[in-house]
């Protein structure tokens, strides 16, 4: 309360319209038997509302409806509930569990001796060929259509030949 009038002061009076019981114990008495602050109180809601009207009435409509949040209470940490948590540690438990079990019982193949004997005269082949090809590296047909005296020239001899040594 004002001391100079014994009265509410404008901002009193302005928490009052707002929140009344946020007003001190005095004021709110004071307020309940007083004519005068009863009136000032009641001018203050008359141009409040005024103000409103006049704001529904030159603003535009909104768009879309505007909704207010609801005050949650803030998570800590992750914003994973518990019981989602559980989940999927569950879940992850359940795939390395199958995984390691698949792994210990993968089929493994016996050890055939036939089918290694079998890879070694492949091997054995191969081999030869290649030998051969260092020998001789032209095709069959080719060394059809040489001529007679060349296939007595020795590399050394095309090398000699190709890039002389002086």
């Amino acid at each position: 309360m004002s001391m100079d009038k014994d009265h509410l002061s404008p901002e009193e009076l302005s928490l009052s319209v707002v929140d009344e019981k946020g007003l001190a114990g005095q004021s709110r008495d004071h307020l309940k038997h007083c004519p005068v602050c009863q009136r000032g109180r009641q001018e203050l809601v008359r141009q409040l509302d005024l103000v409103g009207k006049s704001a529904r009435q030159y603003a535009p409509e909104p768009v879309r409806k505007i909704v207010l949040p609801v005050e949650e209470e803030q998570r800590k940490g992750w914003s994973l509930s518990w019981g989602f948590t559980l989940k999927l540690a569950a879940a992850a438990a359940l795939l390395v569990l199958t995984v390691s079990w698949l792994v210990q019982f993968r089929y493994s193949p016996e050890i055939d001796q036939n089918l290694i004997a079998r890879e070694m005269v492949q091997d054995e082949k191969l081999m030869i060929e290649i030998s051969m090809l260092e020998e001789d590296s032209l095709p069959a047909s080719y060394r059809e259509i040489l001529p007679e005296g060349a296939s007595d020239v020795s590399d050394e001899d095309i090398y000699d030949f190709v890039v002389p040594i002086s």
